[in-house]
C-alpha cells in the first residue's frame, strides 16, 4: 500500500484531493490533510506561523499513517509545508518518508518575493485571487462565502510570507517536481532549484495549464503521479521519467 499524504495550497482544503483516490490505482491510499479553519477542522482557530503549521501536520500524518510506504504531495504553499514536515520527521526514527512530489512552488532555499497578500484590502486580495485562478468566480462574488474564505487565505499567506528557511536541511529522498506550463508563480528555471533540497534523484514534469493546473483532474497527471509513487519506493533504481525541462 502507498500512503499519499496531500498538503493543501494556501486557502485550500482537503476536498481538492478527495477525488484523487478514485483516479489512482487501488494500492494508493490518499490522505487529504486539512489545516484548522477548514474541512473537518472548520471553526478551529487559524494558525499564524510555519512552526504551528508543521507541528499540526506532523500530528496529522502520524495519526493517519498506515502500513506501506509514505509519500508526500504538496502544491504551492503545500510544497513548502511538505518540505518542512519532511525535514522535521527526517530527524526522528519513528516515521519514514519514501519520496516527495512538489508542485507549483520554487525551492524553500530561495527567498520568496513577498507581495504582501495577507495585508491587502479585500478588493485587492480578491483581484489577486482572480489573477491566480483556482478560486471559483461564484465564491469571489459571494459576500457570505468570502467572509468564511478570506480569513483562511489571509492566515495562510501570512504563514508563507513570514516564512524563511533558516535551517537548510538536505533531504535524502527522491523528489518529483512539477508545474503548469503557464504558471506565473514558478518558472522552469525555478524548478531546478529543488535539486539543492535532496541528495537523491530529482525528476521534472510540466503539464498544460496555469498555477492551478491540478484542479483539472487530468489523466496524464494521475498517470505521472502513479509512476512517481512506483519509482519512489525503489530508491536505488535510476529514475526514468522524462523531464520536459531543458
Amino acid at each position: 500500500m502507498i500512503n499519499l499524504f496531500c498538503f493543501p495550497f494556501a486557502g485550500g482544503a482537503s476536498n481538492i484531493y478527495r477525488t484523487w483516490e478514485g483516479n489512482l490505482p487501488k494500492d494508493v491510499r490518499v490522505v487529504a490533510l486539512d489545516l484548522p479553519g477548514r474541512g473537518r477542522y472548520f471553526g478551529k482557530p487559524l494558525l499564524s506561523t510555519m512552526d504551528e503549521v508543521v507541528n499540526h501536520f506532523i500530528c496529522e500524518v502520524k495519526s493517519q499513517s498506515g502500513d506501506g510506504i509514505n509519500v508526500f504531495f504538496g502544491h504551492s504553499m503545500g510544497a513548502i509545508v511538505a518540505y518542512e514536515v519532511a525535514k522535521k520527521l527526517q530527524s526522528t526514527d519513528d516515521f519514514y518518508i519514501d519520496s516527495m512530489i512538489v508542485s507549483g512552488h520554487h525551492s524553500p532555499f530561495v527567498v520568496r518575493n513577498n507581495k504582501g497578500f495577507h495585508k491587502m484590502t479585500d478588493k485587492a486580495l480578491i483581484a489577486e485571487l482572480r489573477r491566480l485562478g483556482g478560486t471559483p468566480e461564484a465564491v469571489l462574488k459571494d459576500r457570505d462565502l468570502l467572509e468564511l474564505f478570506l480569513p483562511n487565505i489571509r492566515a495562510d499567506f501570512k504563514v508563507l510570507e513570514n516564512y524563511l528557511c533558516d535551517e537548510k536541511v538536505t533531504l535524502d529522498i527522491p523528489l518529483f517536481v512539477c508545474r503548469g506550463e503557464q504558471d506565473p508563480e514558478m518558472s522552469k528555471d525555478q524548478m531546478k532549484g529543488w535539486e539543492d533540497v535532496t541528495s537523491a534523484n530529482v525528476s521534472y514534469r510540466e503539464f498544460s495549464g496555469d498555477h492551478f493546473y491540478l484542479t483539472k483532474q487530468d489523466e496524464q497527471l494521475f498517470d505521472w503521479i502513479y509512476k512517481c509513487l512506483s519509482l519512489g519506493r525503489q530508491p536505488d533504481v535510476e529514475l526514468s521519467i522524462e523531464s520536459t525541462v531543458a
